[in-house]
């Protein structure tokens, strides 16, 4: 089995407005795990509300896959 994980910066259609500010993208973690001729492929969007930025993200990722596949 193997797994991948990588920051994205995906685009969006319009631009997310509040009264901080605007957006006109959207920073995405995207996981990839591959074994046996199949491949899945998951993504999430890390938030200042959780206090978790994109490069955490995909460290934790990696330590959960590690662990799931060593199970």
């Amino acid at each position: 089995m193997q797994a991948r994980c990588y920051a994205e910066n995906w685009p969006l259609r319009t631009a997310f407005v509040i009264s901080r500010g605007a957006r006109t993208e959207a920073q995405v973690v995207v996981v990839e795990i591959s074994g046996d001729g199949v491949t899945g492929v998951g993504e999430c969007t890390p938030t200042r509300a959780t206090g978790k930025a994109s490069i955490r993200c995909c460290s934790s990722c990696s330590r959960c896959c590690v662990k799931w596949h060593r199970a």
